[in-house]
């Protein structure tokens, strides 16, 4: 008995793999890709434009070096 639920279990397993099948590569086309890596590049320079550090005055005057008596 337990043969026979094997063997039928194998079987529904099979029929199901060769039911499938995969999308053909040709999908993807060069012209599709060259699109989404244009939308990538903007969106990288958008997300690096807004990601600017902030500017700092620039005639800011240091304070003079270390404190000597602070360590």
């Amino acid at each position: 008995m337990a043969s026979f639920r094997f063997w039928f279990c194998f079987f529904v397993i099979l029929l199901s793999c060769l039911g499938s099948e995969s999308r053909p590569l040709e999908a993807f086309t060069e012209k599709r890709r060259e699109m989404v890596m244009k939308i990538a590049r903007e969106i990288i320079r958008e997300r690096l434009h807004k990601a600017r550090p902030i500017k700092y005055d620039v005639n800011r005057v240091s304070p003079g070096g270390p404190d000597p008596k602070h360590h």
